[in-house]
């Protein structure tokens, strides 16, 4: 025998000790409370806590995963209350509110309760026990309203009417038998005629019930005892025998609180319900007119000289006809309100008949009560939606709004008289009902109602449209039908199709400006001093039968002009292009000015130089400003250094020189603009920091303004690392 309790799992072993297999520290257990224990196979426990479900493998003593199944239901965290095997395969977990049908060979996993099982037929969500019959198709639930017949394959719930009235807690089969144990005893159900046997009868010689109400002698010379929980007794005292008559066993109702005895020898028994006696069948019977009677506790009966019954409940007085089955309520007519009646009630010889109250008491004569006859109007009295009841009193004319996923509903209405379910009522859900539709129900179900705007409008057959009682619902249609939540998805849609048009419009504008620039600035590398020059040289290495030096000259001019092509058709360049260009150009002005400079290109990077790269010809430029400016004019040996570091995904690049620096240049030419290279760079830059959303910079400096000794100018700039792979 296995056991949860707070201190973990544990078992009884052959000599009845408690042997712990997991402790309440276990990982899986921890947090969580045992509610339930079954097996799910010889091998496999299921547990059962109020956070879902567990595994517990009984051979290798320890909680194993589990189905993808149990796993989504353990992810709606269902507090397991208790875990029913019908079959080897075939279990039940209930639940606070519903239960679940968990088949593990079939894998079939489903969760019932009133919110996706009131309209197939559940009208209870509390499940106490449950079994199934190999003789009869489905599953018997026992719940607070009664045993249920669940057909899996129908998916239909069906209430046995033999035991509506009481809650069954638990159920045990035994051949084609069910023995239920409920609140008012033990019963045996025939699952093949759907009939009950009580198994809770009091013996021959004993009342029902020790909480007696009435002792009356009836003209037969029979002992009528009343209790309040039990039905009635009749004493023999011939026989001293007891016959006993309670709910579900000749009587109607639990408790019998009043008795009359008519002129006709009659014998009426008031408590839960009206009852009279039938001395052919000796069983209680309902008359005709009980159900005209409000749902209330029968405190008194008295018969006056015509053999009309004064019935009172604790609100209300009634006269009633039973020849003709009529009921008239005499409150208003006897002027009595706010008044809560006892069970006192005599009637004098004089035929005057007196009536205890919470105020004393009050007394009449039946001849001077004049009847009028007057036919209430139609009142809806409740809306129920999905089992909920969520309006009551509802008012004429009155707007009741639900949501969109509230669409099944149920209308509750009476005649405002106590024999609503004797009266043909007409409704019509406007909207839904295309005419007016006759019903004796008090009550009317709608399903799957579309979003909109309707009217209920419900009458007695035959009046006119005018005396209907009528109240509109409106459901609301879901958020994503409604016209606002269009209109802002299509105001949304146009925006985002406008944002994208934009920045396509964009992109192409700043490619074709990138494209301007770099064209502009290779017009400004490839100028004609520098050609011209650079073929003079070569012609001079010609003339003075130098083949090998001119060769050499030429090609690093063909590799240059190549690779300044290349730049051209592309936004990015890799690293190695870009050096190369700088040492092939340096080299041919080095030349070009006798050896008058040395230059120096230093690169700190620790990626593939073929794989990384950076914006084309953003260096080439101040290179040349550099070789220029600084050089032509100088005195001494010149020098070029340029630099390439990488730091967080950026270039810092730095070209210097030895030249007479900027400030200089700018005095003796009389000018204060940069350079057109220089303004190309920049715009560059700039259409460089709105691509990448980040700043891009360019900073140049003359070094003698921070030095006495020192000329030159210092050129540092920021440019974006790009990938070769992903960016070209």
């Amino acid at each position: 025998m296995w056991l949860g309790n707070t201190d973990g799992l544990s078992y009884l072993d052959d000599h009845s000790k408690l042997i712990q297999v997991e402790k309440k520290s276990n990982p899986q257990l921890k947090g969580k409370e045992i509610t339930g224990l079954n097996y799910l196979n010889p091998n496999q426990l299921l547990v059962g806590t109020d956070k879902g479900l567990l595994i517990y493998n009984i051979q290798k003593k320890r909680f194993e995963k589990i189905d993808s199944l149990l796993s989504a239901h353990n992810e709606k965290e269902f507090q397991t209350i208790k875990i029913i095997k019908l079959t080897d395969a075939e279990f039940i977990f209930t639940h606070q509110q519903g239960f679940t049908y968990y088949n593990s060979s079939e894998q079939i996993l489903t969760y019932y309760d009133l919110t996706n099982a009131f309209t197939q037929g559940l009208t209870s969500d509390l499940i106490h026990d449950a079994v199934s019959c190999s003789n009869v198709d489905g599953i018997w639930l026992a719940t607070d309203q009664g045993l249920f017949h669940f057909s899996e394959d129908k998916n239909e719930f069906r209430k046995m009417k033999a035991l509506s009235t009481t809650s069954v807690f638990g159920i045990a089969k035994v051949d084609n038998a069910l023995y239920l144990s409920t609140q008012s005893g033990l019963y045996a159900f025939d699952i093949i005629n759907e009939s009950v046997i009580p198994y809770n009868e009091p013996q021959e010689d004993a009342l029902s019930s020790h909480l007696t109400s009435f002792i009356h002698r009836d003209s037969n010379g029979y002992i009528w005892s009343g209790t309040t929980n039990n039905g009635v007794n009749r004493m023999d005292q011939k026989t001293n025998k007891v016959a006993h008559f309670y709910q579900d066993h000749g009587y109607h109702g639990k408790s019998a609180l009043s008795f009359c005895e008519t002129m006709d020898q009659t014998i009426f028994i008031g408590g839960n319900s009206l009852n009279v006696f039938n001395r052919t069948t000796k069983q209680f019977e309902q008359p005709e007119f009980a159900d005209q009677l409000p749902d209330e506790e029968i405190l008194s009966i008295i018969e006056d000289d015509k053999g009309l019954l004064y019935i009172t409940t604790a609100h209300h007085i009634f006269r009633i006809d039973r020849i003709n089955n009529q009921v008239q309520e005499l409150n208003n007519i006897l002027d009595v309100k706010n008044i809560t009646f006892t069970r006192g009630a005599l009637r004098r010889s004089n035929g005057e008949i007196f009536i205890g109250s919470n105020k004393g008491y009050f007394s009449f004569h039946p001849e001077q009560i004049k009847l009028q006859q007057s036919i209430p109007k139609v009142q809806a009295t409740s809306l129920n939606v999905i089992g909920q009841q969520i309006k009551t009193e509802i008012a004429y004319n009155e707007r009741i709004v639900l949501p969109h996923d509230h669409n099944f509903f149920t209308v509750e209405f009476s005649g405002m008289d106590f024999a609503s379910n004797k009266i043909t009522f007409e409704y019509q859900l406007k909207g839904v009902d295309k005419s007016w539709v006759s019903t004796s129900s008090t009550s009317l179900a709608y399903t799957k109602i579309a979003p909109g705007k309707y009217t209920f409008k419900v009458k007695r057959l035959g009046e006119t449209d005018q005396n209907a009682f009528h109240f509109r619902i409106f459901i609301k249609p879901p958020f994503w039908s409604t016209w606002w939540f269009r209109t802002i998805l299509g105001i949304s849609i146009m925006l985002l199709i406008s944002y994208w048009w934009y920045q396509r419009l964009l992109k192409v504008r700043m490619a074709e400006k990138n494209l301007a620039l770099k064209q502009r600035l290779l017009l400004s590398q490839m100028n004609p001093h520098f050609i011209f020059n650079t073929l003079t040289a070569i012609q001079g290495f010609i003339y003075k039968r130098e083949p090998v030096a001119a060769g050499a000259y030429l090609s690093k001019f063909a590799r240059l002009m190549r690779l300044y092509l290349q730049s051209m058709s592309s936004d990015i360049v890799a690293l190695q292009k870009e050096i190369d260009s700088l040492r092939f150009y340096l080299e041919l002005q080095r030349i070009r000015f006798d050896n008058k400079f040395t230059f120096n290109i230093d690169v700190d990077c620790d990626e593939d130089y073929a794989m990384v790269g950076l914006p084309s010809m953003m260096i080439q430029p101040f290179v040349e400003n550099a070789v220029q400016h600084g050089m032509k004019t100088i005195t001494e040996k010149g020098s070029i250094s340029c630099s390439l570091q990488l730091k967080q995904r950026k270039w810092v690049i730095c070209i210097e020189d030895n030249g007479p620096g900027i400030l200089s240049n700018r005095n003796k030419s009389k000018k204060n603009v940069p350079s057109m290279s220089t303004k190309i760079t920049l715009d560059r830059l700039a259409a460089l920091s709105k691509q990448f959303k980040t700043n891009f910079t360019l900073t140049i400096s003359d070094l003698s303004v921070n030095s006495d000794t020192a000329s030159g100018t210092r050129v540092e700039m920021t440019l974006p690392v790009m990938n070769i792979e992903v960016d070209q």
